[in-house]
């Protein structure tokens, strides 16, 4: 189970120009396109789920818990090696190679269709295609459904999460193409399985950056560093494991309502008051968003008033779902 995952021991990626690619035996379960090193990887996990643990029905505190543990880990591809190479379907048709992008930056994204942090970078994300699109070549992955409900069920089939990947780049507008991992979520579960993690990629194929919750300040800075090395090499630490989570705050209730009602009680119920503070968000998003959606980094004075701000409005989300609750378990006494 996600709760108990022991760290995994990868062996360290190779250089595709150093030996030629092999046709691996995949568990049950993986689509036909999954060929190449990131499928090879997904094999021999020790702790890789099963596709009914990956693509669970209901949110629950636990999975919670597991991306905080994968971000302690550090969980993926380090900085510094060869990234896993893999082939996915895209939303617009046809297929996209990774290593075909060798010769360019790359900026590699996961995100769900339901998760509050992707959706909440999608905004900052398209700023920094504006700016970098012609010399980094970007590229989404759609992974699991973060949040699950009617709207946007558990995914059961390769094709089902094909077509929310369409879904996701129209709703969205993405420019760039953006794939569909398959079924078992086997680039995710290599990748790291965080819910809305980007990875820097240089020219030579190698992890630049890896930013574990995906922040576009943050990615500015490396970016910019990552040029100034003439796109090579690792830029500083190669990590931020930071847990950005202010755009997710301001328009992240759009991953939420594609799955009400059971995304928005299945929050409630793992981390009480937080979607009421996501939908309370999302009202004040003309106030918000210019401070939040930013690519540069908010200014010290204005993220304390923001930070004083949200603290005041999780109290009263708290209490006012406490309440809530409160009065139903009155209604099942009445009764």
């Amino acid at each position: 189970m996600e709760s108990g995952e022991e760290a995994a021991v990868l062996k360290e990626p190779t250089n595709p120009a150093d030996e030629s690619e092999e046709l691996v035996e995949l568990p049950p379960g993986l689509g036909d396109h999954q060929i190449g090193e990131a499928a090879e990887v997904f094999a021999g996990l020790p702790d890789r789920l099963s596709v009914e643990e990956y693509n669970y029905d209901h949110f629950r505190r636990g999975h919670l818990i597991a991306d905080i543990r994968r971000t302690m880990e550090r969980r993926g591809v380090a900085p510094g090696q060869y990234t896993w190479d893999f082939t996915l379907p895209q939303a617009s048709g046809g297929w996209l190679r990774l290593d075909n992008l060798r010769g360019t930056p790359v900026l590699l994204h996961f995100g769900s269709y339901t998760c509050p942090a992707s959706i909440g970078t999608v905004e900052p994300l398209k700023k920094l295609y504006a700016r970098w699109g012609a010399r980094v070549a970007f590229v989404d992955v759609l992974v699991r459904q973060a949040h699950p409900g009617p709207g946007a069920p558990a995914y059961q089939s390769d094709d089902q999460k094909l077509e929310d990947a369409r879904r996701y780049q129209q709703e969205e507008g993405i420019p760039w193409p953006v794939l569909a991992d398959d079924l078992a979520g086997t680039v995710h579960q290599v990748y790291g399985m965080l819910p809305n993690a980007t990875y820097l990629i240089d020219v030579d194929g190698r992890i630049a950056f890896y930013n574990m919750w995906t922040h576009a300040p943050t990615l500015t800075a490396a970016l910019e560093q990552l040029f100034r090395q003439d796109c090579r090499g690792v830029v500083g630490d190669g990590y931020d494991r930071v847990i950005h989570l202010w755009p997710a705050l301001t328009v992240g209730w759009r991953g939420i309502e594609r799955g009400l009602p059971d995304s928005y009680r299945d929050l409630q119920r793992a981390v009480p008051g937080s979607g009421s503070l996501l939908r309370l968000g999302y009202r004040m998003r003309p106030l918000l968003a210019p401070m939040t959606l930013r690519t540069t980094t908010t200014p010290m004075p204005v993220r304390a008033g923001l930070i004083a701000g949200v603290a005041v409005a999780s109290l009263l989300a708290v209490g006012r779902s406490r309440m809530q609750s409160g009065a139903k378990d009155d209604r099942r006494d009445d009764s």
